[in-house]
């Protein structure tokens, strides 16, 4: 049985997304009180394993979204991502592409393989600490 598509007042604006803000400063084109929408407002911390999770939650976040809505933003969210990624982006694109040949489903089993083994990593590293 098929999806019914949701009507567009069932389906949360873009803009609910987490990653998705506001681009700062007056745009061309503009009326007075719009705004221009940064589709990748996200900063990186720094740790590529963290990153790489955060990143990972955010694809999560976007193909539920995609799930309820017909638009298309990923090309707009691509071209606000930094030219130089971090493991934010990475890990973004690799669920992306990961649901794109798998589905959404296989995205979030993937996920939770790679949140198991950051656990297993953690658990071992604090096992080495207490041990000295």
């Amino acid at each position: 049985m098929e999806k019914e598509a949701k009507s567009k007042s069932e389906t949360p604006p873009v803009h609910n997304l987490s990653f998705v803000g506001r681009r700062p400063g007056r745009h061309k084109g503009f009326k007075p009180g719009r705004y221009a929408v940064h589709f990748w407002k996200v900063k990186p911390t720094g740790d590529y394993g963290e990153d790489c999770s955060h990143g990972r939650d955010l694809a999560l976040e976007y193909l539920a979204f995609a799930e309820q809505d017909n638009s298309t933003h990923l090309q707009l969210i691509i071209s606000d991502m930094p030219r130089e990624l971090t493991g934010v982006e990475v890990a973004f694109l690799s669920m992306i592409d990961i649901a794109a040949r798998s589905g959404a489903g296989g995205a979030r089993a993937v996920d939770a393989y790679w949140k198991r083994c950051e656990a297993e990593r953690l658990s071992k590293k604090a096992k080495k600490r207490s041990a000295r």
